[in-house]
């Protein structure tokens, strides 16, 4: 029987050093530590022992991309960046406390990380705080007042909490500071149609939102809905306007009743408009 040492020395000629990484950590045959580089250090993995993170694509065969969490000897930067990432992996995968946990980690390491709050601020979004998620969105902006993701999601967890004045202002402060980002007009046509009903301010953000990305299923849809609804109120005046007959000044009770109920619609500048690629926070709508 070949010896542990013949036996790796094969299989790097055989398949080079990726595929001896790759190999390494398949087999549990006494094989206990080996090395891993990367372009910025160098960490000693022990392996089975730890945490094993893929920060790529997660694939436990990209070995060249493994890194063990719990090893001492990581550097407070390596660390930090591992917990961020092991985070973003079980938020994609839903575990949103064992996510929570690992932000949290990575936050006593550098608490003034606008990106971390952020993060943080997804998760309580997701459980329905959204008290919290706005404060922690909040203190992600204070750390990063042009962080456009954290507007955005504060502008949402406004929304949520029916706190319709200021969601619109952050809607609007979003599109300006992103405004070929079609999401953020998405989002702002969500929060007329859904939240104000205000169909007219719904429909100039779709189409604006459409013009940037043609493929919104729901925009293109709510747009659709939108136009049923002007076509069947013009039918419902037209009908009662002729049930009166010549003789009734309906014009000037018309425009009256319009001076009184017209909505304030966005001007054309104030709706310009995004999420991170990273943790994208779900829809509120």
């Amino acid at each position: 029987m070949k010896s542990p040492i013949t036996f790796f020395i094969g299989c790097i000629l055989a398949f080079g050093l990726s595929g001896w990484l790759s190999i390494a950590l398949a087999s549990t045959s006494g094989i206990e530590e080996y090395a891993s580089q990367t372009p910025e250090s160098s960490i000693a993995l022990k392996w089975p022992r730890g945490s094993l993170i893929f920060p790529a694509t997660n694939d436990p065969t990209k070995a060249n991309e493994v890194f063990l969490l719990n090893e001492p000897s990581t550097a407070g930067s390596d660390l930090l960046s591992l917990h961020q990432h092991l985070g973003l992996q079980l938020f994609s995968r839903k575990k949103y406390r064992q996510a929570k946990v690992e932000y949290l980690k990575a936050l006593k390491l550098k608490p003034n990380t606008p990106a971390i709050h952020k993060n943080l601020g997804l998760i309580y979004f997701i459980s329905k705080n959204y008290k919290r998620a706005e404060r922690a969105y909040r203190k992600a902006l204070q750390l990063n007042p042009g962080y456009t993701p954290a507007l955005a999601n504060l502008a949402l967890s406004l929304a949520a909490q029916n706190k319709y004045t200021s969601a619109e202002r952050k809607f609007k402060q979003a599109i300006r500071a992103e405004p070929s980002k079609a999401e953020h007009y998405l989002n702002l046509g969500h929060f007329y149609y859904y939240l104000k009903k205000d169909y007219r301010g719904a429909k100039n953000s779709y189409k604006k939102a459409l013009k940037l990305n043609s493929r919104l299923i729901k925009a293109k849809n709510n747009l659709r809905d939108i136009d049923r609804k002007f076509r069947k109120w013009k039918d419902q005046e037209s009908t009662f306007e002729s049930s009166w007959g010549s003789d009734f000044d309906y014009d000037s009770s018309k425009s009256t009743e319009k001076l009184e109920l017209a909505p304030i619609y966005p001007e054309e500048e104030d709706i310009a408009g995004a999420l991170d690629k990273g943790n994208v926070q779900p829809p509120l709508f």
